[in-house]
């Protein structure tokens, strides 16, 4: 398949692959129009190293990659019948051997999940490589999950624009989106693969991968918006959020997919780029804050800590370490047991399972566009 797809060196008109997108690709040729979207066709034209010739090596990462294989996919019944656990094994060791300085990451059996339930193996093996390496993801995604704290900042930020209410309401009640943000850390680092049915996540690839970055923070935008409803209404409270993100997501169905992806149609990729940015330059101010202070913050902790407990400063600190400390939520407790809490919801968060088939409410409301 792989020599075939070169040899042709062909693609769809972009035209015809936005009305695709648009209405929905075929199953029958799915896998040719993600294998060059993803820049799959690139890395497939180098073949260096060739995908088998990476099969009989070890890049060290073989015991994560066989627990997390286990738990992945792991309710999808196609998946068990095409031996997709044998396949996805393969390939992520081979990913491993590929590129040492990522080697595997977890949220990455995920994504090559979802490439190998559309793919052939080789096809899957070089979207993945594409995707990774030269895709809107930038590249401390999964070497330092940097990439994954900037783009809850972001996201943040963008509630904060078209998610008034909810941000209205968190307001006053003096508390902060970041209490919540910290639950859409799957989405991004496994794009929602491992957060909604296979069905619905495909759908929402086809747009992702025809119009970049911006569509995973559009579909995030309005699994809030849905989500705030309730509350804005004054039929549930703030203490509620995490339940009703948990629901919104549950009755996202495919028929939704469309417009999910082309509400927020402000939110582009420029936007996202010019917003990551800036986040990212928050990050290393705050990190070059830490080192002054000889306070080691893992992007861990960013990622999944709503608050951190800052000790007491031995010695003059300046105004710039307050305007970064002044974001920082004042807690007590344990951070260590905090930590451990979270953690945990956001395993049962991304282990949940949801049920295959969902479709939208008779007289249920769509989204918007904005």
């Amino acid at each position: 398949m792989l020599d075939h797809y070169i040899t042709t060196n062909s693609i769809l008109p972009t035209s015809t692959i936005q009305r695709l997108v648009s209405k929905g690709v075929p199953e029958g040729i799915r896998e040719e129009v993600w294998f060059w979207l993803s820049g799959g066709s690139s890395v497939a034209l180098e073949r260096n190293p060739h995908y088998k010739d990476l099969l009989d090596q070890d890049g060290g990462f073989g015991e994560l990659i066989d627990l997390d294989v286990s738990r992945t996919f792991c309710e999808e019944k196609n998946w068990q019948k095409k031996g997709g656990a044998k396949i996805l094994k393969r390939l992520l060791r081979a990913y491993s051997v590929r590129n040492p300085m990522v080697g595997y990451c977890q949220g990455m059996s995920y994504v090559a999940a979802l490439l190998i339930d559309c793919c052939s193996e080789e096809v899957a093996f070089c979207c993945l490589c594409a995707l990774i390496e030269d895709g809107p993801m930038p590249p401390d995604y999964y070497t330092s999950l940097k990439g994954a704290v900037v783009d809850r900042l972001v996201l943040e930020e963008l509630a904060e624009q078209y998610l008034k209410g909810l941000c209205g309401a968190l307001e006053n009640e003096q508390r902060s989106l970041s209490e919540f943000s910290f639950l859409t850390i799957p989405w991004y680092l496994c794009l929602f693969t491992a957060t909604l049915p296979v069905d619905v996540s495909t759908r929402i690839w086809d747009f992702y991968l025809a119009n970049g970055m911006c569509v995973i923070f559009r579909v995030s935008l309005g699994i809030l918006m849905v989500a705030q409803g309730p509350i804005v209404s004054g039929e549930d409270s703030l203490n509620d959020l995490r339940d009703l993100i948990e629901k919104s997501i549950n009755e996202l169905g495919v028929c939704d997919v469309p417009d999910y992806c082309t509400a927020f149609n402000k939110v582009t990729n420029t936007v996202i780029d010019v917003m990551r940015e800036s986040k990212r330059k928050e990050i290393e101010k705050e990190e070059e804050v830490d080192r002054k202070f000889g306070r080691k913050t893992d992007n861990m902790d960013r990622c999944f800590l709503t608050v951190k407990d800052s000790p007491e400063p031995t010695e003059k600190v300046d105004d710039d370490y307050f305007q970064v400390e002044k974001r920082r939520a004042d807690s007590g407790g344990s951070s260590g047991r905090r930590g451990e809490r979270l953690m945990q919801e956001l395993g049962d968060f991304m282990m949940a399972t949801f049920p295959a088939g969902r479709r939208r409410r008779k007289g249920e409301r769509r989204l918007q566009n904005m």
